[in-house]
């Protein structure tokens, strides 16, 4: 990813047609795509003007083999995104409504490097299908923690006021 965001979803078969599940939200920098895969079974959908670079496997191929220093970062760039991929299983699996919506606007905080404001490329509908939401719940959730004093929203942006209350919150 060189520029842009995008979300990484598998479609699956729905009575009406194809429906996304979102899996994942690419920021700039990211890569996607790394498996050995001779097909995928994903698709990535740009939510603003996004640029994406894409290498042939054969060329990266030949390029890990001739400098170790690009198998690393590879390798390290898929050891984070199967950390992150460990981090939805328990977001999905163990945490309230509230918890993933929090733990979702920290995660896009650190990823921007930016500790107060987290901008919302995704509407909060996406927000609330990458969750396993609905966006009802989605928008509860930001309005009682505008109530509480600990974010403000605005229709596209969030800045964390309380990044302390907020942790707290995302780790209960």
């Amino acid at each position: 990813m060189v520029q842009g965001d995008r979300r990484h979803c598998p479609h699956h078969q729905t009575a009406v047609g194809w429906s996304p599940t979102y899996r994942r939200v690419l920021l700039r920098g990211d890569a996607f795509g790394l498996d050995g895969a001779a097909e995928r079974e994903f698709s990535a959908e740009a939510v603003e003007d996004a640029t994406v670079t894409w290498y042939p496997r054969s060329a990266t191929e030949k390029l890990i083999d001739a400098n170790p220093a690009v198998a690393r970062l590879i390798r390290d760039m898929s050891l984070k995104t199967l950390a992150a991929a460990q981090g939805r299983l328990a977001l999905f699996g163990r945490m309230t409504a509230c918890e993933r919506v929090v733990s979702f606007l920290l995660e896009l905080s650190e990823r921007n490097d930016d500790e107060k404001h987290v901008e919302l490329v995704m509407s909060r509908c996406d927000i609330a299908d990458y969750l396993g939401l609905t966006v009802e719940t989605v928008c509860r959730v930001l309005s009682d923690l505008k109530r509480r004093g600990v974010i403000e929203v605005s229709a596209h942006s969030v800045t964390l006021l309380d990044r302390f209350t907020l942790k707290a919150i995302g780790e209960e």
